[in-house]
């Protein structure tokens, strides 16, 4: 992976957001998202300004021999994100408000990070070839009590990205893995309304 490492202990992703550990009371901890390249940035010429990742940044031969080194497992590939990706560049609070608030701006960055999350999709697919049976995807849509969004949300501004991504792995003859746990409430059952 693309990690930029700080003197601090702190690093930077590939998308530019920079990473802080954080120590529990009773051990262990987390990464936290503490600083976010697009946080002050609300509109689509604002975006022109950005490096967006390229899936040319990370070690593709490494990765194959990563692949090469666990043959006869079952592999799942590279997870996907696009609503994380959105929190990651903007803030979770900036993130959800723009789909009220600036939807235009929403769509043409989720957009962005679909062009990028499918180009990086077809690469490792591409270099997974025969040895990746799934594409395992994280993108954190919930809570302990429920959704993030509305779930009228979801449809408006995520499902299509998400199918475009789930079709391209299909297309590529790669399974989805997509972990969730089903919501108690009927009206939440569909873990993504992508038709997946």
């Amino acid at each position: 992976s693309v990690k930029r490492r700080q003197a601090d202990g702190d690093w930077f992703d590939e998308w530019g957001a920079r990473r802080h550990w954080v120590r529990r009371a009773h051990g262990g901890g987390y990464w936290e998202w503490v600083d976010f390249p697009l946080g002050s940035v609300d509109t689509i010429a604002g975006l022109r300004g950005y490096r967006w990742p390229r899936v040319y940044m990370f070690d593709w031969d490494d990765y194959a021999r990563q692949l090469d080194a666990h043959e006869g497992l079952v592999i799942n590939g590279w997870h996907h994100v696009i609503f994380a990706a959105t929190w990651f560049l903007r803030g979770i609070e900036n993130a959800l408000l723009d789909l009220s608030l600036n939807p235009e701006f929403a769509h043409h960055l989720i957009a962005r990070i679909t062009d990028y999350e499918c180009e990086l999709i077809e690469k490792t697919l591409d270099v997974g070839a025969r040895r990746i049976q799934n594409l395992i995807t994280f993108d954190d849509r919930g809570m302990q009590t429920g959704l993030m969004m509305s779930p009228a949300m979801f449809p408006t501004f995520y499902a299509a990205p998400v199918r475009r991504c789930f079709e391209l792995t299909h297309e590529k003859g790669v399974g989805i893995f997509l972990p969730y746990r089903r919501f108690r409430r009927r009206t939440h059952a569909r873990p993504c309304g992508a038709g997946y």
